[in-house]
């Protein structure tokens, strides 16, 4: 079914929509209307969020995006999430 459509076009779909994702995270992560201490933690998580987003895209970019269980197994990502839900878990926590 993806055989109709052209590589490059595949391509800049994902890249939309890696950016998409991303300034909509950074959007609720900066504006989020919780007391002034959280917000740095909520700022900071874009940066962990962002890391998993890119490390995830360079799994399926070298073929290994088709099994999503064997995330678990990667270190990167699973340590980029860790550092994402603590600084979310303590910025929500402290709001």
């Amino acid at each position: 079914m993806l055989a109709g459509y052209p590589p490059a076009w595949l391509q800049q779909i994902l890249t939309v929509s890696l950016a998409g994702t991303v300034l909509a995270y950074a959007s609720w992560a900066v504006q989020y209307a919780g007391r002034d201490v959280a917000l740095p933690m909520l700022a900071l998580s874009v940066l962990p969020f962002l890391a998993a987003l890119l490390r995830y895209s360079l799994l399926v970019a070298r073929g290994d995006g088709e099994a999503p269980e064997q995330v678990f197994t990667d270190h990167f990502l699973l340590g980029a999430g860790i550092v994402w839900a603590a600084l979310v878990g303590g910025a929500l926590y402290l709001a």
